[in-house]
């Protein structure tokens, strides 16, 4: 029989792998959600793209129409809070759209919400 004070570092231990699988899990999701169907990548690093006019509806912004910046947007969250802070940031993607991160708030396509709310 372990120790109390070992025991509780072992179950801390097995915690924290349980934690990192979870998100390594939820990134592995989010990673391979589909890139944006109304854009055209251009260049090699895939940072550019051109769209039609007709496509960009209210929101102007390349980030909006970006998905894999969105994804890589949240990725980053993921890695960056803790597991309960992650969840919380898509639960309110999900939910509002939208989430505000240190002052500012980022605005998240209607299809992307769709993905990640179906690829829970």
């Amino acid at each position: 029989m372990l120790e109390p004070k070992k025991a509780l570092a072992k179950a801390i231990a097995d915690y924290d792998t349980k934690i990192q699988a979870l998100k390594a899990d939820m990134i592995s999701q989010i990673e391979s959600l589909p890139d944006n169907p109304r854009i055209n990548r251009i260049g090699d690093r895939g940072n550019c793209f051109v769209m039609s006019s007709k496509d960009l509806g209210d929101n102007w912004t390349p980030e909006y129409h970006d998905f894999k910046w969105q994804y890589n947007k949240i990725v980053e969250w993921i890695n960056k809070f803790t597991a309960k802070r992650a969840i919380d940031i898509l639960e309110e993607i999900v939910r509002r759209g939208s989430v505000r991160i240190s002052k500012r708030t980022y605005y998240f396509h209607p299809d992307v919400v769709a993905k990640l709310t179906h690829s829970r």
